[in-house]
């Protein structure tokens, strides 16, 4: 009885030595993964829907990292309808590494007020009343008076200092005097005009409502 036992111990452990071994080769050997999460969304609005988009993960292997392929490992999706902090998990074969996001209520944080003004060609100008909003989501509107016209887009913000980035790609960072007050240098949004016959491009400085 003992041998038969001893021996079903033995042939236990043989079979999952050679699983284990399959699973290593399967990771390429790989004990430890890295996650780059520079460009990824790590704050989202409650109800909305979660993503890791330009998530990139490394295997650590032998001092270098090794980037792997999407399709190659799994990331969980947190639970988005209440709001406050969650894990994320990564998982490449037997392997986990972890990142934090916020799920929040979408709240306004700055707001800057101004007008923006828009050439329309041959000396003709207008002047609209314009509202720029920052929300926790990192996320900023514009809209003019009467919703003539609106752009949005991304921000971040680092040491009181915000940076839009617009639709079309560039960016555009606040400023600070010496008093503190905070302004935005805008330009480069399009609005059409007399039935669509006419593009204004607009431009204005918009002020931190405190």
């Amino acid at each position: 009885m003992k041998k038969s036992v001893s021996k079903f111990i033995a042939a236990t452990a043989l079979v999952l030595g050679l699983i284990l071994s399959v699973a290593l080769v399967g990771c390429g050997g790989v004990k430890e993964i890295a996650l780059d999460t520079s460009a990824v969304a790590t704050v989202f609005e409650v109800g909305t829907e979660f993503n890791s988009d330009n998530l990139v993960v490394y295997a650590k292997n032998g001092g270098t990292n090794e980037r792997i392929k999407k399709d190659e490992y799994t990331v969980s999706a947190p639970d988005m309808s209440e709001a406050g902090k969650k894990t994320v998990t990564v998982t490449y074969g037997e392997i986990t590494a972890t990142y934090e996001i916020e799920v929040v209520v979408k709240a306004v944080v700055a707001t800057f007020t101004g007008d923006v003004s828009f050439g329309l060609g041959g000396g003709r100008v207008m002047d609209f009343a314009s509202e720029f909003k920052c929300y926790n989501t990192l996320e900023w509107e514009i809209v003019g008076a009467g919703g003539i016209y609106s752009d949005s887009g991304k921000y971040t913000v680092k040491d009181g200092v915000y940076t839009m980035t617009m639709s079309s790609g560039s960016n555009i960072s606040t400023t600070v005097d010496a008093d503190g007050k905070v302004t935005i240098g805008y330009e480069g949004f399009g609005i059409k005009l007399m039935g669509g016959m006419l593009t204004a491009n607009g431009h204005g400085i918009l002020t931190l409502q405190e």
